[in-house]
């Protein structure tokens, strides 16, 4: 894809998202939009406005104008990039995005915890800042390494999952309450949709984040049921999996 879009004359951006690898600040995993869940004064959509702004002043062979793509948790961030958009954002798309954890994305699938991956991957993300430490396992099996724990708390705490802080909130929110009720981004751009033209890439086999892509787009496309909304928004399913491999274990938006 980076390919094919720099033969088309585009300028390609990655960033870490705020405190992972070389981004400065704390990191919070999918954090909140600014609000009762987040008391400070960022979020994934003022650090792309800031982010945005800075490139169009700076990069001289930019024409002020850009687009946000990403899949499965950049999914989440290129979402995020539409609330409140800096004026140069001229289309998003978000494929397999993350838009419900509980719902039916990465760690609850209406209230039945995805036992197999979770603790992987909020190890992975939390126990270093450069996301370079590696789950390990000495069953062929993960079921196997589960039914040996006895159950996935007792598994983190085995691992030490169980001192980090996104676990921490997964296990104290197993019922679907104001933490999840509060950052489900379907339900908060419904009340607020955005200026932005989208277009929301779902795949069809997906553990993960099947949820996100259909759920984002029938929240946009109930303020618009005659299809005339302006800025537009579309959506692609196609039958492959949502998320690539790699793309959940360094979240950047681009």
């Amino acid at each position: 894809m980076d390919d094919t879009a720099v033969a088309a004359g585009y300028i390609i951006v990655y960033q870490d998202v705020r405190g992972k690898y070389g981004s400065e600040g704390d990191y919070v995993m999918t954090r909140p939009l600014k609000g009762p869940l987040n008391p400070t004064d960022n979020d994934h959509a003022t650090d792309t406005y800031d982010t945005i702004d800075w490139l169009i002043k700076n990069v001289p062979e930019s024409n002020g104008r850009v687009g946000t793509i990403g899949g499965s948790y950049e999914g989440y961030t290129t979402v995020m990039s539409t609330v409140h958009a800096h004026p140069a954002l001229k289309v998003a798309v978000p494929f397999a995005p993350m838009i419900d954890g509980w719902m039916g994305d990465d760690f609850f699938h209406n209230g039945a915890f995805r036992q197999d991956g979770s603790l992987q991957y909020v190890y992975g993300q939390e126990a270093t800042r450069k996301g370079d430490a590696s789950w390990w396992t000495n069953a062929r099996d993960t079921y196997e390494v589960f039914l040996r724990a006895g159950s996935a708390g007792a598994l983190a705490k085995a691992r030490g999952v169980d001192e980090l802080g996104f676990w921490r909130e997964l296990a104290a929110h197993t019922a679907y309450d104001s933490f999840w009720q509060g950052q489900a981004v379907d339900k908060l751009l419904a009340k607020d949709p955005p200026k932005v033209p989208m277009l929301i890439v779902s795949g069809l086999f997906d553990q993960e984040d099947i949820y996100g892509g259909p759920a984002l787009y029938q929240a946009l496309a109930g303020s618009d049921p005659q299809g005339e909304a302006s800025p537009p928004r579309s959506r692609a399913v196609e039958p492959w999996p949502g998320t690539q491999g790699g793309t959940r274990h360094r979240p950047d938006h681009v």
